[in-house]
């Protein structure tokens, strides 16, 4: 499987997750989502589809090694970040208040702006010759 299709692939995956998510959970069905059942869960599948959507939408225009340095970002950051939204509390009371949507809000915002760093910085560092 080439790098565009595979780039294709992820593009539709996340745009589906994201629609499914949408559809089921704010399009009537409130009983599987609704506030304090599973909120989170579709917040987090939101937020990073939505997310990885758009950088998938952007990796289609990059060379085959920025995919595979954005991959192999993605595939170790997603999991980590999974787990720390799971294993942070549903409400916080203290003064910082690190929720799970808070958590979820501020680790797909880490993840975009990573993303782009290093599909603009890895974009630079490939467009330059080889000094000796």
């Amino acid at each position: 499987m080439s790098t565009k299709q595979k780039t294709r692939l992820i593009l539709f995956i996340s745009l589906l997750v994201t629609t499914l998510v949408l559809g089921t959970c704010y399009g009537g069905l409130r009983s599987i989502c609704g506030p304090g059942v599973n909120e989170n869960v579709a917040i987090f599948l939101i937020l990073f589809g939505g997310v990885v959507f758009f950088l998938s939408f952007i990796l289609l225009f990059v060379h085959e090694q920025k995919f595979y340095f954005w991959l192999r970002f993605a595939k170790y950051y997603l999991p980590i970040a999974a787990v720390l939204i799971l294993l942070s509390p549903t409400v916080d009371s203290s003064i910082l208040g690190f929720d799970k949507e808070f958590m979820t809000w501020v680790l797909s915002g880490i993840f975009f702006i990573a993303s782009l760093g290093i599909i603009i910085f890895k974009r630079r560092s490939l467009g330059r010759p080889v000094s000796k």
